[in-house]
């Protein structure tokens, strides 16, 4: 079992290798270099529409956890929960669309459960949950018929980290590394409570963890209640706090995969933020302000 997480591991610290590094992005953003001129992103190009662009660096996010996953079966239970929250993302993309907002928002390019050609045909809040319960996504279908959008993406960030939690449990590694893997999957839960909380209220988003089974992220929330994260803030503490630490501590075990997988979904945040500022005609000062970079 160890050797089977080392190979892993090392292939994911092969990964992190070719991550990009603040040259790059600087770079990019000041339009000297290309995003296609990096091998892993080869694949973008110049005639491409900006919705094209961003959907092909998120297939490289995908690609790269996925062949992790797909190499360590032992693992694939974590590693395809990590990457099955771009279905969660989905999903309320979906019922954003059906309130009438972001009507034109492009899914991401992932659907091991639901791929976006499924959701974007489901014309009901109540039916997106039913299809996520149906592919074992989330346990119970939420009673929220008389809820608000907020109340429904704030319940599937809940049913995603507890889809999560499972995921890590079912996962074949030391007790451990589940513990520690645990305690950064609610750190990182908490992260999004508290941005819940600036919306629906402290008491209201801590008694839902409570009730959902997420009480432990309910109790790291309120050491961040004194702090209302934005999304940038909430994304460099998950780097430098969650991320880092998990490099430091789990160099060769499984814990540095959660690691490389916050960096390369960094990445793909930082590069979109990019070529939209590039397509809106922002500065690279502007620009990257809004990202988050680790190297």
């Amino acid at each position: 079992m160890v050797r089977v997480e080392l190979y892993a591991v090392v292939r994911a610290h092969g990964l992190k290798s070719r991550l990009l590094r603040r040259n790059d992005y600087e770079a990019i953003a000041s339009g000297e270099k290309g995003l296609y001129e990096h091998p892993d992103y080869s694949a973008v190009s110049d005639r491409d529409t900006l919705e094209e662009k961003v959907e092909k660096v998120y297939r490289v996010y995908v690609r790269r956890v996925s062949l992790l996953a797909s190499s360590t079966p032992e693992l694939s239970p974590f590693l395809n929960a990590l990457l099955d929250r771009l279905e969660f993302e989905n999903s309320k993309i979906q019922l954003r669309r059906l309130a009438g907002s972001e009507a034109y928002a492009l899914f991401y390019p992932y659907g091991r459960h639901i791929g976006p050609s499924r959701l974007s045909t489901i014309r009901s809040g109540r039916e997106v949950w039913k299809a996520l319960s149906e592919v074992g996504l989330v346990e119970e279908v939420p009673q929220l018929e008389e809820g608000t959008l907020a109340d429904q993406e704030f319940a599937l960030d809940l049913a995603y980290y507890r889809h999560l939690l499972r995921g890590i449990e079912a996962s074949k590694i030391s007790r451990s590394c589940k513990g520690r893997l645990e305690r950064a999957a609610l750190q990182e839960c908490a992260l999004a409570l508290s941005y819940w909380s600036s919306i629906l209220g402290f008491d209201m988003v801590l008694d839902a963890a409570r009730r959902t089974g997420m009480g432990g992220a309910g109790e790291l929330l309120q050491e961040l209640a004194v702090k209302k994260w934005s999304t940038v803030e909430a994304e460099r503490r998950l780097a430098f706090t969650i991320a880092k630490t998990l490099e430091k501590e789990y160099p060769l075990e499984a814990p540095f995969l959660y690691a490389f997988e916050i960096y390369s979904r960094l990445e793909a945040k930082n590069l979109e933020r990019i070529l939209t500022g590039l397509h809106l005609g922002s500065s690279r000062e502007e620009v990257l302000k809004y990202c988050v970079i680790v190297h």
